[in-house]
């Protein structure tokens, strides 16, 4: 009877090592397994030396065996989420450095683009001072030119009116020089009858 007593005490201990050792981390799990199996050995020793209650000890090396085995199972479940963990943490690792690459092409392009809006703009500054430029030497040039036009209008009318001028002098002269010989010959007759006459 104290035998079993001493069994059923140390059943509450191990329910309760099982049940705090449940709480630690999955990396605690091998030595919960081999503290378990301890234990089951202990119990099977005693088991051998007290064979007045085969039953008893018995059902509690099965529950601690299936203890054991439920530990083994949970430990193969939680190596295989861990292992599923790392694949996704290193996929998770693996999508980061590919968004930090985007992420820096992306601010690469952006740069780019605001340098080439930036160049636009200077282009367009540029182009806008040359216009105004061109369009004050061209109001310049279109004012020479229509005073250009005016004293070419004008010379030319000095002209045409000098040419006038020149044609009736020259006209003038020869009917001067018309006048001139007819005089001169009306002179020489003269002279050629008073010479005739006194002769």
């Amino acid at each position: 009877m104290m035998a079993c007593c001493e069994l059923g005490e140390d059943e509450e201990q191990n329910n309760g090592h099982l049940q705090s050792n449940n709480c630690l981390s999955t990396n605690d799990s091998p030595l919960i397994v081999e503290l378990l199996e301890n234990q089951v050995s202990l119990l099977r020793d005693q088991l051998d030396q007290n064979q007045s209650h085969p039953s008893t000890l018995l059902v509690i090396v099965e529950r601690q065996e299936n203890e054991i085995e439920n530990l083994k199972s949970q430990l193969n479940a939680a190596r295989t989420d861990i292992a599923n963990a790392e694949k996704e943490l290193s996929r998770l690792r693996q999508q980061k450095a590919e968004a930090s690459i985007r992420e820096k092409q992306v601010e690469e392009l952006l740069n780019t683009i605001q340098r080439t809006e930036q160049q636009r703009n200077k282009d367009l500054d540029d182009l806008e001072k040359m216009k105004k430029v061109y369009n004050r030497e061209k109001e310049i040039l279109e004012c020479k030119l229509l005073e250009t036009e005016a004293i070419l209008r004008e010379t030319t009318e000095r002209c045409e009116m000098l040419t006038n001028e020149l044609t009736s002098s020259h006209r003038s002269v020869e009917h001067l020089q018309t006048e001139t010989a007819t005089l001169s010959d009306r002179l020489s007759q003269g002279t050629y009858r008073i010479y005739t006459v006194y002769l």
